[in-house]
């Protein structure tokens, strides 16, 4: 590299000779030459490009940053919460504590917990890859995970459901069914537009 730093400078410069007929003396003359560096071929290293970081945690200066008030290290409540094989947890990684982060794709995804160990949980996450969907099986720290609620609604219609069959097989009066406020009825517009293709359509293509 040094090398080719000397070349550039050498040849940014042009050496001219001036002679002196009366003196018999030949005085070299070093111009600079007009000639920008730029036209000669520098290696990778000396350019100046703008950078691009891919590393483990590249564009996740706003995907991993803490709301207002919430910084500093996990709470109480979350290190004492208990998990389950077969819970559904949503992975959200907490930026305070490093070890056991997931990586960004995970981040506010949800999954089932398939194995428990003192200080992490195991997390199955869907990965669709194309045409087909991976089943990925991630190893992070309890920091990283919370208890999702996506089965809450389900839940609690099955406990409903389940309680609609033990009251009526019970004999016990049943509370009136939740019913729509729209009335149905057909539409018939005045007008309808056919938009399928008819055999008048190309009688006039037929040559005769």
């Amino acid at each position: 590299m040094n090398d080719t730093l000397l070349m550039c400078f050498l040849f940014a410069f042009l050496v001219v000779e001036f002679s002196v007929p009366a003196l018999s003396l030949t005085i070299p003359i070093v111009l600079f030459s007009p000639t920008p560096l730029s036209c000669f071929s520098l290696p990778q290293q000396l350019r100046s490009t703008m950078v691009h970081s891919y590393g483990y945690k590249s564009g996740t200066r706003h995907l991993f940053a803490k709301k207002f008030r919430k910084h500093g290290v996990p709470s109480v409540s979350t290190i004492l919460t208990n998990f389950k094989v077969g819970d559904y947890v949503d992975v959200v990684a907490d930026s305070a504590v490093r070890a056991g982060m997931p990586h960004k794709y995970y981040h506010g995804r949800t999954g089932i917990v398939w194995n428990i160990t003192p200080r992490g949980v195991g997390v199955i996450v869907n990965k669709p890859v194309r045409t087909r969907t991976l089943r990925k099986r991630i190893c992070v720290r309890f920091e990283h995970v919370r208890k999702s609620r996506c089965q809450e609604a389900l839940k609690a219609k099955t406990a409903a459901f389940q309680q609609y069959l033990a009251d009526k097989k019970a004999g016990k009066p049943l509370a009136p069914g939740k019913k729509s406020t729209r009335n149905g009825g057909f539409v018939r517009p005045k007008n309808v537009e056919v938009l399928a293709r008819r055999v008048a359509d190309y009688e006039a293509m037929i040559p005769y």
